[in-house]
């Protein structure tokens, strides 16, 4: 057989949906009587791709590898979260989890209040920081 290539009008590739377009163009122009050389062509040419697409995977780590190396490799300790009880957590939990979900009122009063800043997070909360948390009238 001729080269694959050269029938199909397409340089070497290892990109699939190349060939497949390259072989739709050809079928469409082609001779009845050259239509089963350029089947045979378009054939070789996606096997041949995907040999060579994988034998390059073969030799790729993939990000799963890596993880699980890293990770056998590591001793990890985990902290609580020092932030998890504290008063605008609770709040935000409350209004997310109850049924005041969906008021916009209580969200806006939770957000304007000064009470979900890092401040009253990490329970500092004091008349000054929350004075300078509210937003200013006009």
């Amino acid at each position: 057989m001729d080269n694959i290539w050269t029938i199909l009008e397409l340089e070497p590739t290892k990109d699939i949906p190349a060939i497949r377009n390259a072989f739709a163009w050809k079928a469409e122009t082609c001779k009845q009587e050259d239509y089963p050389l350029l089947l045979q062509a378009y054939q070789a040419a996606l096997d041949q791709a995907k040999t060579q697409e994988n034998a390059s995977s073969k030799n790729k780590q993939t990000f799963g590898d890596m993880d699980a190396r890293l990770l056998a490799n590591q001793s990890w300790t985990f902290s609580p979260n020092p932030y998890a009880h504290s008063p605008a957590i609770q709040k935000f939990l409350d209004l997310y989890t109850g049924k005041q979900r969906k008021n916009a009122k209580e969200w806006l009063d939770y957000f304007t209040s000064g009470c979900s800043g890092p401040a009253c997070v990490a329970g500092k909360m004091t008349p000054s920081t929350k004075t300078s948390l509210m937003p200013r009238q006009p």
